[in-house]
């Protein structure tokens, strides 16, 4: 039976997709941290795209009681080892789970077997979800979408500014853009809002160019990653991958609704006349909004479902 995830735009904090490997027994001099983590990322990615490899050493001294003479010097005093571990953090659990099965208690560096287990850590809350940099949606996007399966394109993009020190001459440059992001295979668009504040200097008209070039960057952006974040990847262990959207993530584009200005009106020369065949447009609420996505996402999943059948 065929096994189902789902994979959002996140930093993975998972155990379940973050690997420990012990037991590194390799000389320093040898091989140093930057080195063991080319070598761990060729091993395991293998299995998956890999979020992050971090690789750590730690030093300890040898026993002088220790008989063994390459743990003591001629003297027969203590020597210092140098062992190291590593972290292996993967976007996917299925990805974590063959890499773990496949790797323990292997020589995936030196002669040793090395340990490969699913690192402990505290329980994750909702303030220690993270979106994952601009670089890394395009990388996770790439890895399970192709190169051609999402697009994406500027919708607005805006640059105001305001004076913030009246006597340090300096002003405050606000760019807010808006995109559309299209996942192609799937049908799917989704709107993303990011803004950016950059101060610069009155009297330099350089630093205004660079402020605007800047805000303009930034905020495209977090429009990019605010549009990544609203997406979900459902990915079959046979390899499939569809995408849906994420109905619990509420579309924040209220700042972009336009001010219009009101007159007051204090007296009328004539009642106006009320009319029985005007109808009160039908208001659509947020709840109905989701339901319809809710059902759109369930009938990607029953089509996916029939495909692996």
């Amino acid at each position: 039976m065929y096994q189902i995830e789902l994979i959002e735009f996140l930093k993975p904090m998972e155990d379940a997709k973050n690997l420990f490997v012990g037991n590194i027994n390799v000389k320093s001099d040898t091989m140093d941290p930057e080195t063991l983590k080319l070598v761990f990322y060729k091993s395991f990615s293998r299995f998956g795209i890999l979020f992050e490899v971090k690789v750590f050493f730690y030093t300890s001294l040898t026993s002088t009681k220790a008989i063994d003479s390459n743990t003591c010097n001629k003297d027969g005093e203590a020597k210092k080892q140098t062992s190291h571990y590593a972290f292996v953090k993967f976007y996917s659990k299925m990805s974590a789970q063959q890499a773990k099965s496949s790797l323990h208690l292997t020589s995936i560096v030196g002669t040793d077997a090395c340990k490969v287990d699913y690192a402990k850590r505290k329980k994750i809350s909702e303030n220690d979800k993270q979106v994952l940099y601009i670089t890394q949606c395009y990388d996770l996007a790439n890895f399970y979408l192709g190169f051609n399966g999402w697009s994406s394109a500027i919708k607005q993009l805006t640059v105001d500014t305001a004076e913030t020190d009246s006597s340090a001459n300096e002003e405050t440059c606000r760019a807010t853009c808006i995109v559309d992001l299209h996942i192609h295979k799937s049908g799917l668009k989704v709107t993303g809002l990011g803004i950016s504040e950059t101060s610069f200097s009155c009297r330099d008209l350089t630093s205004k160019i660079q402020a605007f070039a800047v805000g303009k960057k930034r905020s495209h952006q977090n429009a990019i990653q605010n549009a990544f974040s609203k997406v979900i990847l459902i990915v079959l262990s046979n390899g499939k991958v569809s995408a849906a959207i994420n109905s619990n993530v509420k579309e924040h584009v209220e700042e972009f609704k336009p001010e219009y200005g009101y007159l007051s009106v204090n007296n009328l020369e004539q009642e106006p006349e009320e009319s029985s065949d005007e109808q009160e447009p039908e208001e659509s609420s947020d709840d109905e909004d989701l339901e319809i996505l809710d059902r759109r996402n369930i009938s990607i999943l029953q089509g996916l479902g029939q495909d692996v059948g």
